[in-house]
């Protein structure tokens, strides 16, 4: 008789598996049959369990196996140890599910940064091991990464990006941009239709390079209008207002960036849109032609849409 601390270690599971059967046929010959195996290799194991057991589980009566009392205790543990395995499998069923790696985001756009809070949270629910890499920097250093594989995919304004032919992608929302001049909040068709009254203040605008101020260069060479010669030069957002009333400038803000207050006072054009024309397109790109790992592929399926928790405009875009 094996003693109850070792008896786990001499206990194999075929052992168990085989008095299932045993139970279940109530023969050698048929278990032999179901299990692959020769009767007299049943016999043989079957003596086997009893002797590290010490104790008799069956007794031939007639040609069949008839139950002892102990069996019924050995197949409780059976059934037991066959659920928890059972289990285990599963929970690794649902490991080799998930992802794991990284995805790695570039971030230009500050009006995707509320969304991109909303993307990553759903992704740590449902992929806990995938690893998420998020990555502030210039636009076009941006898309360079990207092109060259530094990064998946970026959530940035998507001025020109598509005509390039390097990306594909998906716009998720428009942003409006209007003049701030003196206290009031313009329209920029207004603002350059005046050009003469507006062309020698002092201007604050985003440096070279930022997709609204690019924009912003396009719309006055369209209208055969210089740049004005007096900047004030900026890459990041924030304390915009200080610096703004600071120089006495007149600024060119996109609608997301304004207070509350402001925005309780936007010149409204006809269909209730908040500016005019001149609008930002934001959304994602990736690089063309790239073969898509499991994750990068859950990740771009959950960033191209915005969360129902923002306001949208037509077509689904939103506007700001």
């Amino acid at each position: 008789m094996v003693t109850g601390s070792r008896l786990h270690r001499r206990l194999k599971l075929r052992h168990l598996h085989l008095l299932e059967m045993l139970n279940a046929t109530r023969s050698m010959r048929l278990t032999a049959q179901r299990l692959n195996i020769s009767p007299a290799a049943v016999s043989k194991s079957c003596i086997e369990i009893e002797a590290l057991l010490g104790q008799r589980l069956f007794e031939r009566v007639h040609g069949r196996l008839v139950p002892l009392p102990g069996l019924e205790r050995v197949l409780l543990a059976a059934r037991r140890i066959d659920h928890e395995l059972q289990a285990l499998s599963e929970d690794f069923a649902r490991e080799t599910a998930l992802l794991h790696g990284k995805v790695r985001i570039g971030l230009q756009a500050p009006m995707l940064e509320r969304p991109l809070i909303a993307w990553v949270s759903r992704m740590k629910r449902e992929q806990p091991f995938l690893t998420i890499s998020i990555e502030y920097g210039m636009r076009q250093r941006l898309l360079d990464d990207l092109h060259a594989s530094r990064l998946d995919m970026v959530a940035i304004n998507l001025l020109g990006v598509a005509v390039s032919g390097r990306f594909e992608t998906r716009t998720l929302c428009l942003e409006h941009c209007l003049v701030q001049s003196d206290g009031e909040l313009l329209t920029v068709s207004a603002v350059l239709d005046g050009w003469a009254h507006y062309a020698d203040r002092v201007w604050l605008l985003p440096v070279k390079g930022m997709a609204m101020r690019d924009r912003f260069e396009q719309v006055l060479q369209a209208r055969g209008l210089s740049l004005p010669d007096r900047l004030v030069e900026i890459s990041v957002p924030s304390r915009l207002e200080e610096l703004r009333e600071a120089c006495d400038a007149v600024a060119l803000v996109p609608v997301s960036l304004l207070s509350e207050s402001q925005l309780s006072r936007l010149p409204v054009l006809e269909g209730g849109l908040p500016g005019d024309d001149f609008f930002m397109e934001h959304g994602i790109a990736w690089a063309r032609g790239t073969v898509r790992t499991a994750p990068v592929a859950y990740a771009l399926a959950i960033m191209s849409s915005l969360p129902d928790s923002f306001r949208t405009g037509e077509g689904g875009e939103q506007v700001f």
